[in-house]
């Protein structure tokens, strides 16, 4: 016969510890990096490494992790295991759009440069969403709720 799906009960999202909790993690983990930078000179480097992951990771971060992460905590509760695999799985769902912008672009550095990209957000998406997902529940003190 015809079953009825079962609806999945939607969690409300605290919103000032979600924005709190998304925009911490670079902080936390690029900060400590920022300082050692600017307090050792020789260290240009470094600071170049860290200012290309504030930008286009902090871009992806924010234009992918956002949507994933209401999406996942309106269904279930943060945990920071979760979390890191949904950024990963998210962060490796956009590899083949590197290769189609090389295609519609020409650029041949695009490849390159969107791979050096993905090596550094393969390590920081998963890092950025756990600590998000362990911020997240501090803020909230299992403040969660079902609508």
């Amino acid at each position: 016969m015809t079953e009825i799906p079962k609806i999945t009960e939607r969690r409300t999202l605290h919103w000032r510890a979600f924005i709190a909790s998304l925009l911490l993690p670079p902080v936390v983990t690029l900060g400590p990096l920022l300082l050692v930078s600017l307090a050792i000179p020789t260290l240009n480097t470094l600071l170049i490494v860290v200012y290309v992951m504030l930008v286009f990771g902090g871009a992806i971060y924010l234009l992918i992790g956002t949507p994933t992460l209401i999406w996942y905590l309106r269904r279930q509760p943060a945990d920071p295991f979760k979390t890191a695999l949904i950024a990963l799985v998210s962060l490796l769902i956009l590899i083949p759009a590197a290769p189609l912008f090389w295609l519609f672009t020409g650029d041949r550095d695009a490849m390159w440069i969107s791979a050096t990209l993905m090596m550094f957000g393969a390590v920081l998406a998963p890092l950025w969403a756990a600590i998000f997902a362990l911020l997240y529940n501090r803020f909230t003190h299992g403040k969660e709720k079902k609508c």
